[in-house]
């Protein structure tokens, strides 16, 4: 492929990639919100949506798929879709996975799979319900600065045809701090090639988790820029979701 061809393909996967990505934050009650994206010049596959649902719920997923450009572009347009249509028929988080895995495995070529994780908060009970499939666990710090990892769920969607999935739980109480995130941060590298890590990001986390959502998202990732000198191989996605 020519270099000015290759151009245009990532210029239009661009374009795909910001028209699937949120514009700006929802309000949603009790909670603050914030996110930071930043596409890689090759432009890989992070996505993150906030979903409104019936009876006082909202939805937040988190995904990576595998590949760059218009390829990865495509299949976020995919897995989202996916789970669009699933979240509608308000079925079980495991059931949404393996629906979705289902999809992906018999649409996809070989080889081609998407980490997601996706919860559902209850704003009446401030609890949520969440799926992690292959996801890098989501970093929960308590507003007392302990840390808990949201680990439950199965493998990539799209890697085995009939993968199972288990449903965890946590409740959010004022002060707590949600963060998600991609491997494009945690693989965040100084010069001399070492990663950022998911230890530094806790720290990070849990130094400034009393702030507000927007300020905690702003300062990690000014850190994580820093670490790394503000050169990245891969897009970098942080959501931020803060219990008041």
């Amino acid at each position: 492929m020519s270099e000015e061809r290759l151009e245009g393909e990532l210029q239009v996967a661009r374009r795909v990639m910001d028209q699937l990505l949120p514009h700006a934050m929802p309000v949603i009650r009790g909670f603050e919100t914030a996110a930071i994206n930043l596409p890689s010049r090759d432009v890989g596959g992070d996505y993150y949506e906030f979903i409104p649902l019936a009876e006082d719920r909202w939805g937040l997923a988190t995904a990576d798929v595998v590949g760059k450009g218009m390829a990865a572009a495509l299949l976020v347009a995919a897995t989202r879709a996916s789970l669009f249509s699933l979240v509608q028929l308000e079925l079980a988080q495991r059931a949404i996975m393996r629906r979705m895995n289902a999809f992906l495995y018999h649409s996809t070529e070989e080889g081609k799979f998407v980490t997601l994780f996706y919860l559902v908060l209850d704003l009446r009970t401030r609890r949520l319900i969440y799926v992690n499939a292959g996801h890098l666990p989501p970093i929960l710090v308590r507003s007392h600065g302990v840390v808990e990892l949201l680990e439950e769920g199965g493998v990539p969607l799209g890697l085995f045809e009939d993968a199972r999935y288990v449903e965890g739980f946590a409740g959010l109480d004022p002060g707590d701090v949600l963060a998600l995130y991609t491997d494009g941060i945690t693989e965040a590298m100084d010069g001399g090639e070492h990663f950022y890590g998911r230890e530094r990001l806790i720290a990070s986390l849990q130094r400034w988790r009393s702030a507000s959502a927007g300020d905690i998202c702003r300062e990690c990732m000014r850190e994580v820029e820093e670490y790394g000198r503000g050169q990245t191989s891969d897009d970098q996605t942080l959501v931020i979701l803060k219990a008041i």
